[in-house]
């Protein structure tokens, strides 16, 4: 009988390890997926940064900046609708959201920190936070 608990064990250990996995890839997918934009910027900047005299036109930022929020206006509700479907749990969709909202907004953080010298007024970190937040909490309430 031992053996046959120590299988259950070791299944479940197993199991765990493939959700905490899956988990990790879909939170990832979505992150990466809604920083696109920013993302595609950012390269853009930083090959042009080695060139030091080509400058970014200010509506390439502005640019960036709107197709991230539709980017997050997008994804995060559909995310949220497929955890409602597979999960059905508030805690745990709140749980599995919650690092999807700091590193997008860890994200936006970089790159408003890359481009702050550029005299194009964006949203203050604190703004896209508030974004972030209504868009999650709207697409939750539905």
């Amino acid at each position: 009988m031992a053996k046959v608990i120590n299988i259950n064990i070791d299944s479940r250990r197993e199991i765990d390890q493939e959700l905490k996995k899956v988990c990790g890839e879909f939170t990832k997918d979505t992150i990466t997926r809604v920083v696109e934009p920013l993302s595609t910027f950012l390269i853009k900047l930083s090959t042009k940064k080695s060139n030091e005299s080509a400058e970014i036109p200010s509506y390439e930022i502005n640019q960036a900046v709107t197709q991230f929020k539709e980017a997050a206006e997008e994804r995060l509700p559909f995310t949220i609708k497929k955890l409602q479907e597979y999960i059905n749990d508030t805690k745990m969709e709140q749980i599995l959201l919650k690092p999807i909202e700091i590193n997008v907004l860890e994200y936006y953080r970089t790159f408003y920190q890359a481009v702050t010298t550029v005299d194009t007024p964006l949203p203050s970190i604190d703004e896209i936070a508030d974004f972030l937040a209504k868009i999650i909490e709207d697409a939750t309430l539905q």
